[in-house]
């Protein structure tokens, strides 16, 4: 497979990243900047990073009502980072307003848009019992891959590794 790795910078602090991006040349390799590093460090850690010539996926997983995600992605999309992404259970609306918001909202190019299909920590009893999601697993997984397609994402979906060769079909994968 010759797809880009990102790598994950689960730090907690801009120095941290740094330091570990330093110490072991690391200087332009794909990284994923998660919600614990971006809302405490934010826009100036994504420059940072732009400025060592890092493609970013910046894994913030929105969800929330259409008008609020597309305002939020509208901002993102002027950090010039490469890839973003919602959760797919916001539904079609939610999908489509997240890419208009990143159309609108950037600058020189526009960010791929990819969703999260179900969190890799649920299982079917989560599905069943507290979210009183009926189908298996693998069936909604299915179900949301296929909604983020035909919703206007343009970058596939994240998804566990189990779940690869059951959804790739459907859209593009990065596991």
């Amino acid at each position: 497979m010759n797809k880009p790795f990102y790598l994950a910078l689960d730090f907690r602090t801009a120095d941290d990243v740094k330091t570990f991006i330093s110490a072991n040349d690391f200087y332009g390799v794909p990284v994923k900047v998660g919600m614990e590093l971006f809302y405490r460090e934010g826009r100036p850690m994504i420059d940072w990073l732009k400025q060592h010539d890092h493609p970013i996926f910046l894994d913030l997983k929105l969800h929330d009502i259409p008008t609020t995600v597309e305002k939020a992605m509208y901002n993102l999309g002027s950090l010039g980072v490469d890839i973003v992404n919602v959760h797919a259970s916001g539904g079609s609306e939610m999908i489509i307003a997240a890419k208009r918001g990143l159309e609108a909202g950037s600058v020189n190019k526009v960010p791929k848009l990819i969703a999260v299909t179900i969190l890799t920590s649920m299982d079917e009893n989560v599905l069943h019992k507290e979210l009183n999601i009926q189908q298996p697993l693998n069936v909604a997984v299915e179900r949301l891959a296929l909604l983020t397609k035909e919703s206007g994402a343009d970058g596939g979906v994240v998804c566990s590794a189990h779940e690869v060769e059951r959804i790739k079909k459907f859209v593009e994968i990065h596991s």
